[in-house]
């Protein structure tokens, strides 16, 4: 169930091109359900479902909602969930960060080595994201602050599922 809820908000996503961001981290939410009602494992599977599913049957343009799930949000909750153990938050904020920044490092290295064959491969320059003239300090500075946002958010996302919407699925 989990996977499949998150698979149909990468559809909407893949097929919205206004809020595809925004859609996919919502795709998100349906793994951390999943990291509170089945467990690590559970979550696991359902993170590598979805993403098969979406990376086979969806569209694939260079950065594309399939792309951004199974490098980051779709992986993400289930690593919040691991990393919130810690209870000291001066160790929860660094790791979550370099979990963040790694993702965001290897897509971006395998999106630079496409755009740098981009004609080899058959795409038009206005194919290739808006992002990729933009300076890399620019472009991570920009996803460190968006990535805090996402956090806090997810937090509080979250807290409400298990508060007011888990107790009620049992």
């Amino acid at each position: 169930m989990f996977s499949s809820l998150a698979f149909v908000f990468l559809y909407l996503a893949s097929a919205w091109p206004t809020g595809q961001l925004g859609t996919t981290a919502v795709s998100s939410l349906f793994i951390a359900a999943a990291v509170i009602e089945i467990g690590l494992g559970g979550a696991l599977a359902a993170y590598m479902v979805a993403s098969a599913l979406a990376l086979l049957l969806l569209p694939f343009p260079l950065i594309s909602p399939p792309i951004l799930f199974a490098f980051f949000f779709g992986g993400y909750p289930i690593l919040k969930s691991v990393i919130e153990r810690a209870k000291k938050r001066l160790v929860q904020w660094p790791l979550k960060f370099l979990a963040m920044n790694a993702s965001l490092t290897a897509l971006y290295f395998l999106v630079s080595a496409i755009i740098g064959r981009h004609q080899d491969l058959g795409l038009k320059d206005d194919e290739l994201p808006a992002w990729a003239g933009l300076s890399p300090i620019v472009l991570y500075a920009a996803c460190n602050v968006a990535f805090g946002f996402y956090d806090y958010g997810l937090s509080k996302l979250i807290w409400f599922y298990q508060s007011r919407v888990s107790k009620h699925l049992r």
